[in-house]
C-alpha cells in the first residue's frame, strides 16, 4: 500500500516541452547551434492539432512543438509559466567557448555575469524568445 503521508520518491526530469512558432526554424536553433541530436523527426500528434520533434541532450529530451490553435505570440518569460531554461556547464572554460561559439553563430547574448554569488553566467534567447542560460555553479 502506497505511504499517503509524503510524496513518493525517485522522481527524475523525464523531458521539457516547449512550444514554438516555426518548428523547423527551432529544430536548426537547438541542433545546430546548441548541438542536440533529433531523438525523432517532425511528426503530427495522433489528434492532430500539432506537429511536434523530440530533441535530446545527454539523458534530457525535449518535445518541441508547434501547435495549430496557436496565437503565434513571442514568449515572455514575465507571465505565469515558464521563465527560462539554464544548462548546466562544468567549467568557467566551458562557458567561455560556449560564449565564443553562440559569438560565432551571431546569437545575441549577454555578457558573462556573476550570478549573486553563485558563479559565473550569461543569457540569450530562443527563435521563439525563450530566454536560456548557461550556468557554471561554482560554489557547489
Amino acid at each position: 500500500m502506497p505511504d499517503v503521508e509524503r510524496p513518493p520518491t525517485g522522481l527524475g526530469i523525464s523531458h521539457v516541452g516547449l512550444s514554438v512558432r516555426d518548428l523547423e526554424r527551432s529544430l536548426a536553433f537547438y541542433c545546430d547551434v546548441l548541438g542536440a541530436r533529433v531523438l525523432r523527426p517532425p511528426y503530427d500528434s495522433v489528434r492532430g492539432r500539432f506537429r511536434m520533434a523530440v530533441i535530446a541532450w545527454g539523458p534530457i529530451s525535449f518535445d518541441l512543438c508547434r501547435h495549430d490553435d496557436g496565437e503565434g505570440e513571442r514568449f515572455d518569460p514575465a507571465r505565469t509559466g515558464l521563465d527560462h531554461l539554464a544548462f548546466g556547464v562544468s567549467s568557467r572554460e566551458e562557458l567561455e567557448a560556449w560564449a565564443a561559439w553562440l559569438d560565432r553563430n551571431r546569437i545575441e547574448r549577454s555578457e558573462i555575469r556573476d550570478a549573486d554569488g553563485a558563479g559565473p553566467i550569461f543569457d540569450f534567447v530562443d527563435p521563439d524568445g525563450v530566454q536560456l542560460e548557461f550556468f557554471h555553479y561554482a560554489n557547489g
